[in-house]
């Protein structure tokens, strides 16, 4: 089982590297490679985090079964570069302000996803 968790692990981390996505996923590198090596099964809040950021259920990265899990599989899916680029040419057209009441919306969307991973977790 460590194994197919760890293939799907990797499927998410799509073309990133290990390093970049350890970075994302606040874990070491080492520790990335031990769970894309089914050396290791990640812990609760790494799951919910890796899950988070690519879209997915902590339940399909463990049993690949969800609702909908083929349609966000791919990190591409969900980040795609002609989206980055378009909110970037948008974020160059803001002033300063409006650049930090972005940044500042998102950092609350940020907090309020992390809240609601452990309301859940807390949950079982």
């Amino acid at each position: 089982m460590n194994q197919i968790v760890g293939d799907r692990i990797r499927r998410l981390r799509g073309e990133k590297s290990q390093p970049s996505f350890a970075a994302e996923s606040e874990i070491s590198l080492r520790s990335l490679q031990n769970y894309e090596s089914g050396a290791r099964i990640p812990p609760g809040p790494v799951l919910a985090r890796m899950a988070e950021q690519c879209g997915v259920s902590v339940d399909w990265i463990l049993t690949g079964q969800e609702a909908g899990a083929d349609r966000v599989a791919q990190p591409e899916t969900v980040y795609s570069k002609s989206g980055v680029k378009e909110i970037v040419m948008m974020l160059e057209d803001m002033d300063k302000k409006e650049v930090e009441d972005v940044h500042r919306f998102i950092q609350e969307k940020k907090q309020a996803a992390a809240y609601r991973r452990e309301q859940k977790l807390k949950e079982g």
